[in-house]
């Protein structure tokens, strides 16, 4: 540009300096001026304002040009290592010599083809994951391709908590992949339960929350002992804590139930089982409310990340109870085989009260302690390395009737 004063000299003079399509105005230190200094000079707009110093000013202004580049597009970005790196670029042209490089840009190329499966045991958790695009995941149990990283773990229940990563035990976390990786997370709660809202069935047809059942509540059980429906008081009713999943059960009769590994009544086993999918599954019927025989049609895996109470119960004598309509109970409920809803006694020695100064004797009766077959009719239960009397008395500071 080339600006030429007559008849006088002028204190000022602006002009409006714009830039070819693709280009940008230079900065102010950019610009080379003859003839006159810089009053004021905006790069956005590309006001300039000048104080001449001469009949003929000069002003030369060379463009700046942005270059958007993809660099993972480019053919050597196979041969980068995964990580972080440091990029500068120089100006070249034939005939001149190589520019200085300029400032520094860090990028980050991830890790690439390594898949994660996750494996649950027991009620098992999920992990965070990062993708290698950068997103982010909370994944259970399953196959996940393109993984970069393993950020942090999730536990479904409460009391067991442990992980592996490619079978290192509580390896720290946020882990990088090196290669294809497994992924294991184990966790169970103390006990087999019921969460708060189960609905207990009273001998009246009512039902009410597990969390409210009193101690004069007349429950709705079965009775084995002679195949039909009766009551019972509850014995007691625990408290167990917080769960973060448990099991959505489905039954033919339209029935739903939502447990943590609870024992339910196996028709065909002839023994209350546990409800899990190994000991309780798909077809395992059951009896309902009505006494009739049910089938179980579904499961569903249920999380909750904040927690949700859980409870347990069990009936005097009788034990059992119903829960959301269909029959459960404890082991104890187990005292003999069951064949078309009944007990099928033996002659088996009943083990005197005198054995068990522990107990009262109504918690002696209410648990038909004496009967029991898992007993060696000397007072000992096969229950790990507790006795009849520790497993009654275990949750005692739990129970809330």
């Amino acid at each position: 540009m080339q600006i030429t004063i007559t008849n006088g000299t002028l204190s000022q003079i602006s002009e409006t300096l714009s830039a070819s399509l693709g280009y940008g105005l230079p900065e102010e230190s950019k610009l080379l001026i003859d003839g006159a200094t810089v009053d004021s000079y905006s790069q956005s707009t590309g006001v300039l304002t000048l104080a001449p110093t001469s009949d003929t000013i000069e002003v030369e202004a060379n463009g700046v040009q942005t270059i958007t580049l993809d660099i993972s597009a480019l053919s050597g970005w196979g041969n980068v290592s995964a990580g972080t790196h440091t990029l500068t670029i120089k100006a070249k042209a034939t005939g001149y010599y190589d520019s200085q490089a300029s400032a520094g840009v860090q990028f980050t190329k991830a890790a690439s083809g390594y898949t994660l499966t996750v494996v649950e045991a027991q009620s098992g958790g999920t992990f965070d994951i990062t993708y290698n695009n950068s997103t982010t995941d909370n994944v259970g149990q399953g196959t996940y391709n393109s993984v970069r990283s393993v950020d942090d773990v999730h536990y479904n229940e409460v009391d067991v908590q442990h992980y592996w990563i490619n079978d290192v035990s509580e390896l720290a976390l946020p882990y990088t992949l090196t290669q294809n990786t497994v992924a294991r997370v184990q966790s169970r709660a103390s006990g087999e339960c019921f969460i708060a809202g189960t609905q207990i069935s009273l001998a009246n047809g009512e039902t009410k929350a597990i969390e409210n059942i009193s101690a004069n509540d007349d429950i709705l059980v079965w009775d084995f002992d002679n195949g039909e429906l009766s009551s019972a008081k509850p014995a007691v009713v625990y408290d167990l804590g917080k769960v973060k999943c448990y099991e959505k059960l489905t039954f033919s009769d339209g029935s739903k139930c939502n447990t943590i590994k609870h024992r339910l009544f196996n028709v065909d086993e002839g023994k209350f089982t546990y409800s899990t999918e190994d000991q309780f599954p798909i077809g395992s019927k059951t009896l309902n409310k009505l006494g009739e025989i049910v089938e179980l049609v579904s499961r569903e895996k249920v999380f909750d990340k904040e927690g949700i109470e859980y409870y347990n119960m069990r009936t005097k004598y009788h034990i059992d109870y119903f829960i959301d309509g269909v029959l459960s109970g404890t082991r104890l409920a187990n005292v003999y085989p069951i064949i078309d809803k009944k007990y099928i006694k033996d002659n088996r020695e009943i083990i005197p009260y005198e054995l068990f100064p522990r107990l009262t004797y109504e918690q002696y009766i209410d648990a038909r302690v004496g009967e029991q077959p898992f007993i060696n009719r000397d007072g000992d239960v096969d229950l790990g390395d507790k006795d009849i009397q520790d497993y009654l008395l275990r949750l005692e500071d739990k129970n809330i009737l």
